[in-house]
């Protein structure tokens, strides 16, 4: 619905007048998501601080496979009683993992969103900058879903990416500290 009404509001503002078509540009916000600084120290960032823990989850996860085919190839020579007991015994620390990798994904989503809420108030930074910069009255995302069609000349992506990466620097080049909580 959302993107109805701004596909209207658009056509409207566009078929206004063809001097306020002047005033518009457009840019691809993937473009810019996959091309500038901020996003690539991101992607770094998230690998540096989860990586190596991704990695040894990896490792735990083939383990336990390896551990439950073992079992139900051993299973009909174990008595009953050891049977049910390495039956338990996987069960147990197959819940540790799912409760481990659940909290992980967690930490990792948390993270994530904290990194696509700066990116978001650089990206509304630099396109209100190069907005003004080239007199523009209306900057549209073109992965928003509503243009249909819009003239090269209208593209402001590398102008944007230039925008963002400029931010960056003036930032330090680094994220803000994520508040620390406690999570235990």
């Amino acid at each position: 619905m959302f993107k109805f009404v701004t596909a209207v509001a658009a056509a409207l503002i566009l078929s206004v007048t063809p001097a306020f078509a002047e005033g518009i540009g457009i840019f691809n916000s993937q473009t810019i998501v996959s091309q500038t600084e901020p996003s690539k120290a991101a992607q770094k960032l998230l690998q540096s601080k989860f990586g190596s823990e991704r990695s040894q989850m990896e490792k735990q996860e083939k383990s336990l496979q390896s551990q439950y085919e073992s079992f139900q190839k051993q299973a009909a020579t174990l008595s009953q009683k050891a049977r049910e007991e390495k039956q338990i015994e996987i069960l147990r620390k197959s819940r540790e993992f799912e409760e481990k990798r659940r909290d992980f994904a967690i930490r990792v989503e948390r993270e994530d969103a904290n990194l696509r809420q700066t990116m978001g108030k650089i990206l509304f930074e630099a396109s209100a900058n190069v907005a003004k910069r080239n007199k523009l009255d209306l900057v549209l995302d073109a992965n928003a879903g509503v243009i249909m069609y819009a003239d090269p000349s209208m593209d402001l992506t590398d102008d944007m990416i230039k925008e963002v990466n400029k931010i960056w620097k003036s930032m330090g080049s680094k994220f803000p500290a994520a508040e620390k909580k406690s999570n235990k």
